[in-house]
């Protein structure tokens, strides 16, 4: 029963959010984008993995920006699960456009595969874009927050089943148009906490991303994630590689 409400959380948060927002008499400024991946193979090996997520954004006025995100990805190798992970985001700009834009957000994520029962953190920091033009945008920009993690943990185990810390967090974002149609993307995220530097996450994102027709487009993706103090059971390192079709409007 628990894994069905865990699945569902960021899609619910999506259509609320969604409904909330559709009460602004603003559909020229809005950006949906729409995600689906599936992976799968038969015979010696046999494998299917689906990842299938959605970004609504909101851009209410020059000086306010609204997004909200949702993702959700699970795979079965034989009778085996091999990913069980979802995360959803919200996250509010100010002054989106200007070269220095304050910003507040807050994030969810859980994995079953990394024994990670629920991740939540929030915070608010700045961002400084020092590149914007018809070739791409780049920017980088610091926060604090506060995050919870909340594991999976055998029963009787003496491990705490649960930790919070406050961190720093410095990210980097570059767009790059590669050619007519074609875009490089790159995301990074340093979070160290604030009383131990060598307690860290590191996300880093790359993709490349190519229109096929109108609104819509095929993007091949590589994630790395390094959790420095990792769930009990789980490694600290972790990759994962998607193909996706994503359509825009």
């Amino acid at each position: 029963m628990r894994h069905k409400s865990t699945i569902s959380t960021p899609f619910i948060a999506l259509a609320l959010c969604t409904g909330l927002l559709s009460a602004q008499d603003v559909p020229d400024r809005w950006n949906i984008e729409l995600e689906m991946g599936l992976n799968g193979a038969s015979g010696n090996s046999s494998f299917t993995i689906l990842r299938t997520g959605a970004t609504v954004t909101l851009l209410q006025s020059e000086s306010l920006e609204f997004e909200v995100s949702g993702l959700v990805r699970y795979g079965k190798n034989e009778e085996k699960v091999i990913a069980d992970d979802a995360k959803a985001g919200l996250k509010l700009d100010l002054w989106p456009k200007e070269t220095i834009s304050p910003f507040l957000f807050a994030d969810w994520s859980r994995d079953a595969i990394r024994k990670l029962d629920a991740r939540a953190s929030g915070g608010a920091g700045g961002k400084y874009t020092f590149w914007s033009g018809e070739e791409g945008k780049a920017s980088v920009s610091a926060a604090a927050l506060f995050d919870y993690q909340n594991f999976q943990v055998e029963p009787g185990a003496s491990t705490t089943a649960s930790e919070s810390h406050a961190r720093w967090s410095v990210m980097t974002k570059l767009q790059k148009k590669l050619a007519e149609g074609a875009t490089f993307q790159h995301v990074m995220a340093y979070q160290p906490a604030f009383d131990q530097v060598s307690d860290y996450v590191l996300a880093l994102t790359h993709s490349v991303t190519t229109r096929v027709v109108g609104n819509v487009s095929l993007s091949v993706e590589h994630e790395y994630l390094r959790d420095s103090v990792p769930p009990p059971g789980a490694r600290a390192d972790d990759q994962k590689f998607s193909v996706l079709l994503k359509v825009s409007f």
